[in-house]
Parts: structure tokens; C-alpha cells; sequence
């Protein structure tokens, strides 16, 4: 298991969301960028095999609900090599907190 600090470079333009913050059940580290448009999670190998998974039903629901889907968008899902043996899964979507009207109530 690598060390998420690890993977951190010393200045960034993206604001770290800790997993408290965040409200999931995952340990995942989330960072946003700077313009909050983007989200950046951390995500296991299972997780990223689930997405793969889903993948082609995904890919077809947001086409046909591109308006109206409430789904998170998804544009990319990449693994880094750190050193030889460690790797680190990354999913990056649309931030859908980011909107000029208020949150009353968020679920997971």
C-alpha cells in the first residue's frame, strides 16, 4: 500500500478534500481543481474493475441522458506507476457540488 502523502507534490493547483469532508464511506482522497470544475478521487483496484465493468452501460446512459442524467460524469480513469511495484488508481469527474445553488441535503 502506498502512502497517499507520498503522491503529493509540494505545490499543486488542486485543493485537497479530506475523506471527512467528502462524506463518503470510502478511504479515498478526493482533490478538487482549482476552478472546482473537476474532481480528482483516489479509487482501489476493485473500484476501478467496477467501473470497467460498467462501463458500456455507462457510456450508453449518458449518451441518451446527456441533459438529464444525474449521474457523475466521468472523462477519465488512469493508473500511475510509483517505483516499480506500487501503482495509483485515479478517476477523474465532473464536481457536482459545484453549482451556484445551495445543498440543502447530500447523499451517498
Amino acid at each position: 500500500h502506498v502512502s497517499s502523502n507520498r503522491l503529493l507534490p509540494s505545490t499543486t493547483s488542486l485543493r485537497v478534500i479530506s475523506t471527512n469532508d467528502a462524506s463518503g464511506k470510502s478511504s479515498s482522497w478526493f482533490f478538487c481543481s482549482k476552478d472546482s470544475r473537476f474532481l480528482v478521487k483516489t479509487c482501489t483496484p476493485a473500484e476501478m474493475n467496477v467501473l470497467l465493468k460498467i462501463l458500456p452501460r455507462y457510456t450508453k446512459h449518458a449518451s441518451e441522458h446527456r441533459a438529464s442524467s444525474l449521474l457523475p460524469q466521468y472523462y477519465g480513469l488512469y493508473t500511475i506507476e510509483v517505483g516499480r511495484r506500487s501503482k495509483a488508481h485515479f478517476i477523474i469527474m465532473n464536481y457536482w457540488f459545484a453549482t451556484m445553488h445551495e445543498i440543502g441535503t447530500r447523499y451517498d
